[in-house]
């Protein structure tokens, strides 16, 4: 009886992870991501224990950011865990009942251009990244740089920051000095208004460190 309770117990959890995985798959996570915890975020100094209770409050008090539309932008160097940090704030956020999408940036410009470019549905695409009370904007730094690029980030960080309650979590390789570089001087000046938070990830990649 002991075997077969255990047995069903397993299936259960499996059940439930494979739910939790195709729900986060509609948000868009990332696939290495779609089952995380916070237990993966390994906290070794104290820069990262307080990045990583930021994120949490962030997370566990949402409707609290939502509301005034304070954004967060986590930035620094490849396999830091800010990709890993802004997808548990995302799937925290998704489990309080709220509405999330997460992109990268270059995903984001191609679906615009493709509806642009396609049948003129330019406002449909726009309300998949201004819709969702959430949206993690990744890989900034890592587009082609175009103007089409900054003009839809732009159309869509703008009508978000027009709605007065629609945060961005951005993400990206580059410095705070060239953020501006790839969003434009507006998207970056009111991701820093409403109290918006900025924290650098300035140490050792994770991924380096366990392939050792």
């Amino acid at each position: 009886m002991a075997v077969l309770a255990s047995a069903r117990a397993d299936s259960e959890r499996q059940v439930a992870l494979e739910i939790q995985r195709a729900r986060f798959r509609a948000v868009g996570l990332p696939a290495r991501y779609q089952a995380a915890s916070w237990a993966d975020f390994t906290a070794e100094l104290p820069a990262q224990a307080k990045l990583k209770l930021l994120a949490q409050r962030y997370a566990g008090q949402f409707e609290k950011h939502r509301a005034i539309g304070r954004c967060l932008t986590f930035l620094g160097k490849v396999g830091t865990g800010k990709t890993l940090l802004a997808s548990l704030v995302a799937a925290d956020v998704y489990r309080a009942g709220f509405s999330c999408r997460y992109t990268t940036l270059a995903q984001m410009a191609g679906r615009i251009r493709e509806a642009v470019m396609g049948d003129g549905s330019e406002g449909v695409a726009l309300g998949e990244f201004t819709a969702p009370d959430l949206l993690v904007l990744d890989e900034i730094g890592l587009q082609s740089g175009s103007d089409f690029e900054l003009r839809a980030v732009g159309a869509v960080c703008g009508a978000r920051y027009d709605a007065g309650t629609k945060p961005v979590v951005f993400i990206g390789n580059v410095t705070e000095a060239d953020l501006p570089a790839y969003l434009g001087d507006r998207v970056v000046d009111r991701a820093a208004d409403r109290q918006g938070v900025t924290r650098i990830f300035n140490w050792a990649s994770f991924r380096r460190r366990a392939a050792r």
